[in-house]
């Protein structure tokens, strides 16, 4: 993207720190997705959720370009349950505790990068994800944090309307393996603007449900479910957020629904 400008960063909580939440890609201030990565503790991802504060201003986008998400996604078209993910939503929300922590991640959906063999049945996009925070250059070294919102439309914080989808979703399932095994993930459905405290952002996520899961190196299928959840459009189809002490981390997402 040439346009690549870095959303107004919300500074999180974390065991008595701020952190600054960075997107990609996005001119517009947005609440917080929901939730951020904990400060790591004893050299291993804790797997807390930190509160989210009201919205602190964030340092600009250095300007290095994740690889972005390419889908030929409608966003203004309702979608029928089930669907797939990748068929709706744009991989395109890059999250990080710096804008140089952020855009050292690299997300591929070639199915070349993809973990072989695939699932059986599989369908939709596969996404190859590695990251190398230590070699960000982040300030706050070693408590790093990134992740992507799959958004409706690309780079959607809030600004534009999201996807109508079809009343009655009961789960998101997926498939994921690690590269080397023992990977902590945050998954997050819905979440973007909740609190709807800023007033240019007129669209939200009425829902945010979230699980984390640990990887192994085989395709694992996980499931979040969604009974009870409340929602007209959504922007966040599916998210993840992971911790690092400094290590790269590198895993793989594959046949995402929304059933």
């Amino acid at each position: 993207m040439s346009n690549n400008r870095t959303k107004n960063g919300i500074a999180l909580a974390v065991v008595s720190a701020s952190v600054a939440l960075f997107g990609y890609g996005c001119s517009q201030t947005a609440d917080p997705p929901g939730f951020s990565a904990p400060t790591n503790t004893a050299g291993a991802d804790s797997g807390t959720t930190a509160p989210p504060d009201t919205g602190t201003a964030a340092t600009p986008d250095a300007g290095a370009v994740a690889t972005p998400d390419t889908g030929t996604v409608t966003p203004l078209e309702g979608a029928s349950l089930p669907f797939l993910i990748s068929d709706q939503f744009i991989g395109s929300g890059f999250m990080g505790d710096s804008a140089s922590t952020r855009d050292a991640i690299k997300m591929t959906n070639t199915p070349a990068d993809c973990k072989s063999p695939r699932t059986t049945g599989a369908e939709g996009l596969c996404y190859s994800v590695s990251w190398a925070p230590s070699a960000s250059g982040a300030a706050d070294s070693g408590n790093y944090w990134g992740g992507v919102y799959w958004q409706s439309p690309s780079d959607n914080w809030g600004g534009k309307p999201g996807k109508k989808v079809a009343q009655g979703a009961n789960r998101v399932t997926f498939y994921a393996a690690g590269a080397v095994g023992g990977e902590k993930l945050q998954i997050k459905i819905g979440g973007i603007n909740v609190s709807g405290n800023d007033p240019t952002l007129t669209h939200r996520d009425t829902f945010a449900i979230g699980q984390e899961i640990t990887l192994t190196t085989t395709w694992t299928k996980y499931e979040v479910a969604l009974s009870g959840a409340s929602y007209d459009e959504v922007l966040g189809g599916f998210s993840w957020v992971a911790t690092s002490t400094g290590a790269p981390v590198a895993f793989y997402l594959d046949n995402l629904r929304w059933e």
